[in-house]
């Protein structure tokens, strides 16, 4: 990976110009949360600020099932659900 690109979405040689951008905005994503996480331990990823809160683990799991969703939706054509459309 060209890190001197990072914050450029263009074309990735070996990808196709769909394929390169979504890889050089998962790169970017890559980098910007590793870093932010980098050294954190574990008690801090657990740690909730508030009853109704998140820890930051859970947030990054969010960020993880976001990513899944999107991926369905650019390759598989999958539909957003979003969650004020589901029925429980």
């Amino acid at each position: 990976m060209n890190w001197q690109n990072l914050y450029v979405i263009s074309d990735i040689a070996g990808y196709t110009p769909h394929i390169s951008r979504l890889v050089s905005m998962l790169n970017y994503v890559r980098h910007t949360t590793i870093s932010a996480v980098s050294g954190i331990t574990t008690e801090e990823l657990d740690y909730v600020n508030h009853p109704t809160g998140n820890s930051i683990g859970s947030l990054l799991m969010h960020i993880a099932a976001a990513e899944v969703g999107y991926q369905a939706a650019t390759f598989f054509h999958r539909p957003l659900i979003l969650l004020w459309q589901v029925e429980f």
